[in-house]
């Protein structure tokens, strides 16, 4: 009788056409209804949370500005200065290549005196955030925390085809968005023009030197020309062949240090007119203005995502507290349970010696 009933038992999930597959699944969602208190609490408190916490979270907007560097001189002009001054001495006028070119302009938008310009200019008009710089707009006086922030929320980047560098700023106010991005393209046209300027005024003096050279040079050609031809005054009548060859070169040597000291003065005239000229350095493609739509938070992706996580948890919770029972022995839990009893009692007493050390000396002599 009692075997007839163990099989009864054992076989009471078992129906026509079900197999033991789905026989598992039946009892697994039986589980689960016992559990439901867990599945359904534990996401309904995760989904109240996100939800408080989505829509406390501000909007932020993207303000986006485009700007390339100008057009150089011409290329001989370059290609002259090129080779016969230093690479340290160039202007920044010179055609150099668009990578190049366009990671002087991302390393000046990252350095701290572009930065620093940045935070210090006064920013907005809006409805919403109060007149003043970016330290007093972040509620921070240090400056080196003003300058994390900032490029926190900054981001550059430069198309090595097209040359175009990008500028973007993500604030919670479009209006202080756009001012931004805006200040930063301002910034760095000055601070590129700085660098100008310095590197023009000391292409100037190095041209300035080089000319003294060179005069002296085209002076001991020309005296050196003179004096031979003052002692072969009949050379056109003779028949040596070195002499007619000598001729030549000091005639090559003068002709070329001639051209050498026009080049000097054309260069010389080049980085003075650099060094006094007040043209902007970049072509703004696009000014940034105040976004319409927002750019964040994406509110209803966050709820969902952190609803499934809490759901999945609670199940991995049932499951992970299931497979304890079946394969955990009752004895080796009852062992866990005492083991993290002792432990708690352990940490109490540390702490309470911690706390009252003369108090737990007495108790101990006692």
């Amino acid at each position: 009788m009692l075997d007839r009933m163990t099989v009864l038992n054992q076989t009471t999930y078992l129906r026509s056409g079900e197999t033991a597959d789905l026989t598992f699944l039946n009892s697994f969602l039986k589980l689960l209804r016992k559990q439901r208190v867990i599945i359904y609490v534990l996401p309904a408190i995760v989904l109240i949370v996100t939800l408080v916490v989505a829509l406390r979270m501000p909007d932020k907007y993207i303000a986006t500005a485009k700007t390339m560097r100008g057009i150089g001189k011409s290329p001989n002009v370059a290609a002259s200065m090129a080779i016969m001054i230093p690479s340290s001495l160039l202007p920044s006028n010179i055609p150099l290549s668009g990578s190049l070119e366009g990671n002087i302009y991302l390393e000046l938008l990252r350095s701290n005196p572009v930065t620093d310009s940045v935070l210090m200019q006064v920013y907005t008009d809006s409805l919403s955030v109060p007149k003043g710089t970016l330290p007093e707009l972040f509620g921070t006086e240090k400056i080196e925390s003003a300058r994390q922030r900032l490029k926190r929320i900054s981001s550059f980047s430069h198309d090595r085809k097209s040359g175009v560098i990008s500028i973007q700023v993500e604030t919670t106010d479009p209006d202080l968005s756009a001012q931004i991005v805006n200040n930063y393209i301002k910034q760095l046209n000055y601070f590129r023009q700085s660098v100008d300027r310095k590197t023009a005024e000391r292409a100037s003096i190095y041209f300035e030197e080089r000319l003294v050279e060179q005069k002296k040079m085209l002076s001991k050609a020309e005296e050196k020309q003179t004096s031979f031809l003052a002692k072969n005054r009949n050379y056109q009548r003779g028949d040596d062949p070195e002499l007619m060859l000598e001729v030549e070169r000091l005639g090559r040597n003068v002709v070329f240090h001639r051209q050498l000291l026009l080049s000097l003065m054309q260069l010389k005239t080049n980085s003075d007119m650099e060094r006094l000229k007040n043209t902007p350095n970049l072509t703004v493609l696009e000014w940034a203005q105040p976004p319409m739509h927002k750019s964040g938070p994406y509110r209803t992706r966050i709820v969902f995502l952190a609803t499934i996580g809490a759901i999945l948890f609670a199940i991995g919770l049932v499951i992970l507290q299931v497979a304890c029972q079946w394969y955990i022995p009752a004895t080796t839990q009852q062992e866990l349970v005492n083991s993290c009893n002792s432990v708690g009692e352990d940490v109490r007493y540390v702490v309470n010696r911690v706390r009252h050390p003369l108090r737990t000396l007495e108790k101990a002599d006692v």
